[in-house]
């Protein structure tokens, strides 16, 4: 079967707003071989790293975004310079992409909630309009329908033992401990961590409810996990938290506490209030 597999890098995690900064596409036929087993063989690929910057590439205010978050470029070791400078914006290229993708079929990586929709608009604002019809074929789909992660599921996998009463509170609570138990003892390689420890480096610190902050090794610092500040550190954008601060937003009040201790912590140290003149939103 004729398939192409691709993958794109973008500038964020929204399909309607965030732009390709990579494209990846590799055709090829997917074969099984004498042994009965499956294998990609490549016939030919196509990858072109994007400048995002186009005119219509806008915040939700109508703002012309300009800049790239650090987060993306760290996550995908890709230099700015190489996006910015030397790189064509992908309405240059969506024609090449979309000849050479014709009407094969697609496989990727969350492919169906994320890069085709995305790459269909991409398309579309390179003034390709059309109909895809293309079949796509999700790997993250296909594992998760071939190794579900419901609580029974993981459970029967892990201990060989068939799990009966399934939606019972104490059941299930009784079915985690062993699940835990048995990843602990098997599967995960703690260096004799305590489970305390190892909580804290899989889960990392908590800041709030809803984890809108995490704690970045690597800087030594608290960064923000949504919106446009998304992976930039929370004391080098204070205005920022003086918006979640504010009464009239519907972040959890764990969420407004943390950001009033690290606010008020950096007023302590700057010796001032950095209150800007306007606010900002999401």
């Amino acid at each position: 079967m004729k398939v192409v597999i691709f993958d794109l890098e973008t500038t964020g995690v929204s399909v309607t707003q965030d732009r390709i900064i990579e494209i990846a596409l590799n055709k090829g036929e997917l074969i099984q071989t004498e042994n009965g087993r499956w294998d990609f063989v490549s016939e030919r690929q196509l990858k072109q790293v994007c400048n995002p910057f186009t005119e219509d590439y806008v915040d939700d205010a109508g703002n012309r975004i300009t800049e790239l978050n650090p987060f993306v470029l760290e996550l995908t070791g890709l230099q700015e310079d190489l996006i910015r400078f030397f790189s064509p914006y992908f309405k240059e290229v969506a024609k090449t992409a979309e000849a050479f993708i014709g009407d094969l079929p697609l496989v990727g990586y969350n492919i169906d909630n994320f890069d085709f929709p995305l790459l269909v608009r991409e398309m579309e604002r390179a003034g390709i309009k059309k109909e895809w019809k293309n079949p796509t074929l999700d790997a993250l789909t296909l594992y998760r329908k071939m190794f579900p992660s419901t609580l029974s599921a993981v459970y029967e996998r892990l201990t060989g033992k068939t799990f009966r009463h399934a939606h019972r509170a104490m059941f299930d609570v009784n079915a985690t401990a062993e699940i835990i138990c048995h990843l602990f003892d098997s599967h995960l390689p703690i260096d004799d961590k305590s489970p305390d420890v190892l909580m804290e480096s899989i889960s990392g610190k908590r800041s709030d409810i809803d984890r809108k902050f995490k704690y970045d090794e690597n800087i030594g610092d608290w960064v923000f996990m949504f919106g446009k500040h998304r992976g930039k550190a929370v004391k080098q954008n204070l205005d920022y938290l003086k918006w979640m601060m504010m009464p009239d937003t519907d972040f959890h009040e764990s969420t407004k506490q943390f950001a009033r201790e690290i606010f008020f912590d950096e007023i302590v140290k700057q010796g001032g209030i950095p209150f800007a003149e306007n606010n900002e939103n999401e």
